[in-house]
């Protein structure tokens, strides 16, 4: 991935992140692969539009997400994606 032009990058890292699995430990790149982990967001940048998070990890470090509240049939499942924190530099982007 790294010796794609920067031009790509933002393609390429669609679905990657970087996240740490320990709370002190380093930065680890994933990639979001299961459709089950591709889930929308809602946050704080959605103010106003009731896209409130309804699942969420425990912790910034955890990688299981849990339902913060009773999930109706066919609704959206939402997440922060601001939940995981990426410094774009230390990839060097």
């Amino acid at each position: 991935m790294f010796s794609l032009p920067r031009d790509f990058a933002c393609d390429t890292t669609d679905w990657h992140w970087m996240q740490k699995i320990e709370e002190d430990g380093p930065n680890y790149m994933f990639a979001g692969i299961n459709i089950s982990s591709l889930m929308n967001s809602g946050g704080d940048e959605f103010i106003g539009m009731d896209r409130k998070p309804n699942a969420l990890p425990k912790t910034s470090t955890d990688g299981a997400f849990y339902a913060t509240r009773y999930i109706q049939k066919g609704e959206e499942i939402l997440t922060d994606y601001d939940m995981y924190y990426t410094n774009w530099k230390l990839v060097g982007l």
